[in-house]
């Protein structure tokens, strides 16, 4: 809309956001394969979600003065189903769990014209508490 912008920040500078960012690489590198993600979490709720996204990231730019990111894949995990769809399980809160995801296949040259990292983020979307409704959770 004309005249209005986003009143939220990029995801990656969100506090429950964990973000891991390669340095700029130095020469290009061609990825084209299955994704797989391997997370350990020790959740603080019975119940959640979790959302990974592997992004390529650009610099400055003319046409973009603050960069842009570029999502290639992303996954959601639904903890309760960790070990299936079949049969789900509510979380034992601050016990350490074993999370796998398989987003979408992916194929990307990251270009090198001017160096830029790969980023990869892990986001807990939502987390369940017996006393309420879903909410936002707090960084787990």
């Amino acid at each position: 809309m004309p005249g209005s912008r986003s009143a939220y920040l990029p995801q990656s500078a969100r506090s429950e956001v964990l973000v891991l960012e390669t340095e700029p690489l130095d020469h290009d590198v061609t990825v084209m394969a299955p994704v797989q993600i391997h997370l350990f979490s020790a959740p603080n709720c019975q119940d959640t979600d979790f959302n990974a996204k592997l992004i390529d990231v650009y610099p400055p730019s003319t046409y973009f003065p603050g960069g842009s990111a570029m999502q290639l894949t992303d996954g959601i995990r639904c903890a309760r189903y960790r070990d299936g769809r079949r049969h789900g399980e509510l979380l034992t809160p601050d016990k350490v769990y074993a999370f796998d995801s398989n987003p979408f296949d992916m194929a990307n040259v990251f270009k090198t014209r001017a160096p830029h990292p790969a980023r990869y983020l892990q986001r807990q979307l939502f987390a369940f508490r017996p006393e309420s409704e879903y909410r936002r959770s707090p960084r787990s």
